[in-house]
C-alpha cells in the first residue's frame, strides 16, 4: 500500500470491513473461464453491496499477485489478444454510476484517492502492467457520479478505462416488453451522446438492471439485432449469477455473449475465487497460474 492511499484512509477513517459471509462456488459445466467482478459502491460495506475502498486496493493487489491481466469488454471483442501469454485475464465492473465511483476532491477538481477510480489508477501506476483498465456500467435513473457527469465520462475514457450501458431508468429487462428493453437501451445511449458526441461508440457493453436478463432465450437474437444511430446498440452483456462464463461462449461471437456472469464481490473474497477450479485451471497441461494458455489463438 502506499503512502497517499494508507494517508487518505486514515483521514477518512476507512479500515478493513469484518469478514463477511461469503458463498459458496456455484457449479459450472466447462473447465475454464473469463471471471467478471461485478462491485457497487466503494466507500463503505455497511451500505447494501459496498466495500470499502481498503478492500477494493487487497483484490487488486491479490489478482495482480497471482498472475491476473485487466481486460474490458471490448478485448472479448478482438479475443483478448492484448493478455500476456503467461497472464490470466480478469475483468472488474462497478454498477450504476455512483458518486464514490468518480469524485473529485472539494475546491481542487483532482481525483479523490478513495473514490472507486482513484483506488484503481492509484494502483494502475505502480503496476502499469496490471492491464488495460476497468469498467463503469452507468444507468441513468440518477445523475451519474452525482456532477460533472460530462467531465468525468470523459476521464474515465482518457484514462484508459470503458464506459458501459446499465439502461435509461434501471427498470427490470424481465418485467418489460421488447419495446421496453430498446428503450432502456438506446435511450441511455440517447443520454451518452448529449456527453460523449462520436465518442458514444465506445459504449457497446450492457449490464442488464438487477443483474438479471429477460425471461427465455429469445433476447439474444434480439440483442444482437439491435441498433442506434446505424451500429449495434450492445456487443455483449452481463449478469450477476456468481458464475465464470467459459472462454468459448464469451470469445465465439455467439449468442452467449449476451450472457455473460459476473461475480457480486460484497459477497465473496478474492481468496475464494482463487481456489474455484475452473479459474485457477485453463484445461489438459496447464499446470500453474503463469503456465501458456492453451485457448490463445
Amino acid at each position: 500500500m502506499t503512502g497517499l492511499f494508507a494517508a487518505a484512509l486514515v483521514s477518512a477513517g476507512v479500515f478493513p470491513a469484518p469478514p463477511l459471509e461469503y458463498r459458496e462456488p456455484v457449479p459450472v459445466d466447462h473447465p475454464s473461464g473469463i471471471p467478471v467482478l461485478c462491485y457497487h459502491h466503494v466507500g463503505s460495506s455497511a451500505v447494501p453491496y459496498g466495500v470499502s475502498p481498503y478492500r477494493l486496493r487487497g483484490d487488486l493487489e491479490a489478482l495482480y499477485e497471482n498472475g491476473f491481466y485487466l481486460v474490458t469488454p471490448r478485448d472479448l471483442e478482438n479475443r483478448l489478444m492484448q493478455v500476456p501469454r503467461d497472464r490470466r485475464p480478469v475483468m472488474i465492473t462497478f454498477d450504476d454510476g455512483w458518486e464514490d465511483h468518480c469524485r473529485f476532491l472539494p475546491g481542487t477538481g483532482e481525483l479523490d484517492p478513495l473514490c472507486a477510480l482513484g483506488v484503481v489508477e492509484g494502483f494502475l501506476d505502480e503496476h502499469p502492467d496490471f492491464g488495460g483498465g476497468v469498467t463503469f456500467f452507468v444507468s441513468w435513473d440518477k445523475t451519474p457520479f452525482g456532477e460533472d457527469t460530462g467531465e468525468k465520462l470523459n476521464l474515465i475514457l482518457d484514462l484508459g478505462h470503458e464506459v458501459g450501458n446499465h439502461s435509461l431508468s434501471h427498470a427490470q429487462f424481465q418485467l418489460i416488453s421488447e419495446d421496453g428493453w430498446r428503450r432502456q437501451i438506446n435511450g441511455a445511449l440517447d443520454r451518452f451522446a448529449k456527453y460523449l458526441g462520436m465518442r458514444t461508440g465506445e459504449v457497446r457493453a450492457l449490464a442488464y438492471p438487477g443483474g438479471q436478463p429477460p425471461r427465455g432465450g429469445a433476447f439474444r437474437g434480439f440483442m444482437a439485432g439491435l441498433t442506434w444511430r446505424r451500429r449495434p446498440s450492445v456487443t455483449s452483456a452481463f449478469v450477476v449469477d456468481g458464475k465464470v462464463t467459459g472462454f468459448s461462449r464469451v470469445l465465439d461471437g455467439g449468442p452467449e455473449r449476451f450472457h455473460i456472469g459476473r461475480i457480486d464481490m460484497s459477497l465473496y473474497s478474492v481468496g475464494h475465487l482463487l481456489q474455484w477450479s475452473n479459474l485457477m485451471v485453463a484445461g489438459t497441461g496447464r499446470t500453474g497460474i503463469r503456465s501458456p494458455l492453451p485457448w490463445r489463438p
